[in-house]
């Protein structure tokens, strides 16, 4: 059954039936990536019938090309007329969570105990709270974006973007500027041999002249670094790479959401030392 929409402020100088009474985050709003936390609400019911809270969910702002992230719960809890209730909705601020400011939006479906037709209800800063959402640490150490270059250099800054979150850097060779040095020798080598593991972003666009990423690929292996390879789908994979462990799929072209869910399995590995020489 659907829920229609209701107007949470009603005409003037009449409360609305269900109102937000009290709203905070905990630990607390400034709260880094990765971190649990809860969105905690208090709600009261004006109404002088009693009120069945059916589900309830709390959406924060996601990064562009990301569907919208909420976290939800069913509850199924009677707030009596004039009433107050307390909620908590659990949530990890994962890697689709925009950085900064991020405003959250309260939906609540809702109906009047013993009738049938579903109430829907949203609620918005500044009735509720908003999280300061910050990387896990300074970045310090760095992962090697190999990919094609000038192609796929918005994927491999995307690909930094996401890992800063979680406490490193991507290192995209072309916003390295030292001119007047020699490419190869002082400015990748060094930073392949330095980094944490090689993530190469294989694309048709990669494929179809491969040189310079199987160049990265071969002197990476040859300092045992890891190698995380991220494909875009129907691409075929080079032999250079059979045996890599860490390989993951996209659904078609490679997209914000592959991103952020490569960097994902980035974290986990590290954080279980997958990535230890």
């Amino acid at each position: 059954m659907s829920a229609k929409q209701h107007d949470k402020n009603g005409p003037d100088n009449i409360l609305p039936e269900l109102a937000i009474s009290g709203c905070w985050i905990e630990p607390h709003s400034n709260i880094t990536y990765l971190e649990r936390s809860e969105f905690k609400v208090e709600l009261q019911n004006n109404s002088r019938k009693e009120i069945e809270i059916v589900k309830m969910g709390c959406q924060f702002q996601t990064e562009d090309g990301v569907h919208p992230k909420v976290f939800s719960l069913e509850p199924m809890v009677s707030i009596k007329p004039h009433n107050l209730e307390f909620f908590r909705v659990p949530f990890i601020v994962d890697l689709s969570l925009r950085q900064g400011t991020n405003y959250a939006i309260l939906e609540i479906v809702y109906r009047y105990k013993g009738e049938i037709d579903l109430i829907s209800v949203s609620f918005s800063y500044p009735e509720t709270r908003y999280l300061m959402i910050n990387s896990k640490h300074s970045p310090e150490k760095h992962f090697f974006i190999s990919h094609k270059d000038p192609q796929q250099e918005v994927l491999a800054t995307r690909v930094d973007h996401n890992l800063i979150k979680i406490g490193y850097m991507g290192y995209v060779a072309e916003r390295d500027k030292k001119p007047g040095v020699d490419l190869w020798r002082e400015k990748i080598l060094p930073k392949i041999d330095s980094c944490v593991a090689l993530v190469v972003l294989w694309t048709k666009d990669a494929a179809d002249n491969p040189n310079q990423i199987l160049r990265e690929v071969r002197r990476a292996k040859s300092k045992k670094k890891k190698i995380v390879v991220l494909a875009e789908n129907g691409v075929s994979i080079h032999e250079i790479f059979k045996g890599t462990k860490e390989y993951i799929s996209a659904d078609g072209k490679i997209g914000e959401s592959d991103l952020i869910q490569l960097v994902e399995h980035i974290e986990e590995t590290y954080r279980t030392g997958g990535y230890r020489s």
